[in-house]
């Protein structure tokens, strides 16, 4: 196996064990399915963000925490949120869903 491959097996394997994880009791502790991993909700972020004609800008990023403003057409910023990347606390999550509600309405990580 190469090392491309190795890594992409280990990657599934990750995200699977993630989405166990959220699928239940974290799903149903915040009372909504939850986006799984760190890739899912930065995609998300992306869409949603060019959907409203918002710029997304990551202004610093540590290793557990990437920190997003929200740029409007401008240049204002209108949201702020902490991205956690690899521990997805329940706490963590709750706090993005909330930080970025008010632009892209309540039920965006649904």
């Amino acid at each position: 196996m190469t090392a491309v491959g190795l890594a992409t097996a280990v990657t599934k394997i990750a995200t699977r064990q993630a989405r166990s994880l959220l699928d239940g009791p974290v799903s149903r502790c915040l009372g909504f399915p939850v986006l799984a991993t760190y890739p899912e909700i930065r995609d998300r972020i992306y869409a949603l963000a060019r959907r409203h004609g918002l710029r997304p800008d990551w202004v610093e990023s540590t290793r557990e925490m990437r920190h997003l403003l929200l740029y409007d057409a401008n240049q204002v910023v209108v949201a702020r949120a902490r991205v956690p990347v690899h521990r997805m606390d329940t706490d963590l999550l709750a706090c993005l869903a909330h930080d970025l509600e008010t632009v892209f309405g309540k039920d965006w990580m649904e």
